[in-house]
């Protein structure tokens, strides 16, 4: 079971009963916004292709899973289930950020695709950008993080 989906123009739409919706008026990004797709996954493995299309060096972008079983509504660097990673260099596994680990190092710019990759089956997830060809692996502890699985991209403006 392998499920390609492309999510373009992440930063400008957020997927709501399966139409896409503007997020943002006048070209100016919210502060923060959580683009939490809402389909849910338990077996086999699903790749999701997005572009980070108004993405700044200011900006904060965090991207993995989450547990619906477990969590829900709360920001992906705020939940307990979260296993992802972030344009800060840090890696979150089950809500804990650890800084550079496995010698994660931030590499995105304006415009990259990212694939990201949930194989349910192996209990891993890959991020990785195509641009650079960088590819992030992280093992998913499913007692922390059980099924099913919910993608987040989360993005944030930290310009003040």
């Amino acid at each position: 079971n392998n499920t390609n989906s492309f999510i373009s123009k992440i930063s400008l739409t957020n997927k709501l009963n399966n139409s896409m919706i503007s997020l943002i008026n006048n070209n100016q990004i919210e502060n923060s916004r959580n683009f939490n797709l809402t389909k849910e996954y338990s077996s086999g493995d699903h790749l999701l292709r997005f572009q980070l299309e108004l993405y700044e060096t200011s900006d904060s972008v965090i991207m993995g899973i989450i547990s619906t079983s477990k969590s829900k509504n709360v920001n992906p660097d705020k939940n307990p289930t979260f296993y992802g990673w972030s344009t800060n260099n840090f890696v979150y596994l089950h809500g804990i950020a650890y800084s550079n680990f496995n010698g994660y190092e931030n590499d995105i710019e304006k415009n990259d695709v990212f694939q990201l990759l949930l194989d349910c089956d192996k209990k891993f997830i890959r991020l990785t950008n195509e641009r650079t060809h960088q590819i992030h692996d992280l093992s998913i502890d499913i007692t922390e993080c059980p099924f099913p699985w919910q993608p987040q991209i989360y993005i944030s403006n930290n310009v003040e």
